[in-house]
């Protein structure tokens, strides 16, 4: 695939523009896992990734109906995962934090590894409105608080309990941090 038509691909994506994003990959075996790279915004992510991050729910669930994975990781940057960036994304203040518990339900239910997320819903929540509902799916859906986050050495439960002031009680019970 030409940088014009990966180019292409990732504004129409950005303009909710489906018959589009569809058409593209349709002409173009692998397109449903370019990795798009003309600005900022999109870089190093692939079309799923894109449709969570302009929180076009129904292109992401399209998207995994026809086989995009949910495995994927950015190429460079971070190199988060899908499900880490939805958990980044439906931070507990955003106003579709519900639609995100779906879309990350789906992310499991397609293959996607939860303990890779668990940090990133950790560090996305927010005391102020308590919401624990993705930090609660992933643990209950066999994510670890004794995984490794990054190269720090530390493990969620410990950065947790390094963190706690930021959490209230209610969650912290849920990490088993006391």
């Amino acid at each position: 695939m030409t940088k014009t038509e990966t180019k292409k691909l990732f504004v129409a994506i950005q303009k909710h523009d489906h018959e589009t994003v569809f058409s593209i990959i349709e002409k173009n075996e692998g397109a449903i896992e370019s990795v798009g790279q003309h600005n900022a915004y999109c870089r190093d992510k692939t079309p799923l990734m894109f449709a969570m991050q302009c929180e076009d729910f129904e292109l992401a669930y399209k998207l995994m109906d026809i086989g995009a994975n949910v495995r994927a990781k950015m190429l460079d940057g971070p190199e988060s995962s899908v499900i880490q960036l939805a958990a980044s994304f439906g931070h507990s203040l955003n106003p579709n934090f519900d639609k995100w518990i779906g879309l990350i339900q789906r992310l499991i239910e397609n293959g996607a590894n939860p303990t890779e997320a668990l940090w990133s819903a950790c560090n996305a929540y927010s005391k102020t409105s308590d919401r624990i509902e993705i930090i609660s799916l992933l643990i209950k859906s066999g994510a670890s608080l004794n995984a490794q986050v990054g190269n720090s050495g530390n493990t969620v439960r410990e950065l947790v309990k390094i963190n706690s002031h930021l959490y209230s009680s209610h969650a912290l019970a849920l990490l088993g941090v006391n």
